[in-house]
């Protein structure tokens, strides 16, 4: 474990230092690190707020952008639509941990693969619940290890218990990592999204409420 554990802290050399607001239970260490059981991010949380991003996708051989715009509908659902800069429609979703409905997509999006692909990925984004099977330390960074859906995901935290970065472990490599950067509590300003096995990544930046 150990060795995992380097090389995970090795492939994030750089962590960016987050803000999300979250809820937890923690205990005191050793070392004096709290060693988290569960939290809450909060990104997206404002029922009230529309949170804009421009977007930089590049799909499947395929580069796209334009602004994306996520929409808290209810406690379960959100609302997220990608349009070209001039306002053009390319994708309307609503999404939940349960449920998936496509709205709209166009034709270089409507295919089976690439929609699966990005709901796993934005559901991941938004899951806000977050229970802790085991949590390491080096004295500066956290390593918290979870499970969703059956599947092994490593959270990266700061000492402070902030959340950096998230990453998808399957046989201890890492295959899917989501990087955050928020700049005042319960939203982050920079979202990047990097699929390491297939041609797929997401870069996201603030632009308005």
């Amino acid at each position: 474990m150990p060795k995992l554990i380097n090389r995970i802290l090795l492939f994030s050399s750089i962590v960016l230092i987050t803000a999300s607001c979250k809820s937890y239970q923690v205990q005191a260490t050793r070392d004096d690190l709290p060693v988290l059981h569960e939290y809450n991010k909060r990104y997206f949380d404002d029922a009230a707020k529309d949170y804009i991003y421009k977007a930089n996708i590049a799909i499947y051989g395929k580069e796209l952008s334009g602004i994306l715009i996520f929409k808290k509908i209810d406690e379960q659902r959100h609302r997220l639509v990608l349009t070209t800069d001039f306002g053009n429609k390319l994708m309307d979703v609503e999404i939940s941990g349960q449920d998936f409905l496509v709205h709209f997509v166009m034709e270089d999006l409507n295919r089976k693969i690439i929609l699966n692909t990005l709901k796993k990925d934005f559901r991941l984004l938004l899951q806000k619940h977050y229970a802790i099977e085991r949590t390491y330390s080096n004295g500066t960074t956290i390593i918290a290890k979870t499970k969703t859906g059956g599947k092994q995901y490593l959270h990266i935290l700061k000492a402070d218990s902030l959340l950096g970065k998230v990453d998808y472990v399957p046989h201890r490599q890492s295959k899917l990592s989501l990087q955050f950067s928020p700049e005042t509590t319960g939203f982050t300003k920079l979202i990047n999204i990097y699929h390491h096995k297939i041609k797929l990544k997401i870069d996201l930046v603030y632009i308005g409420k």
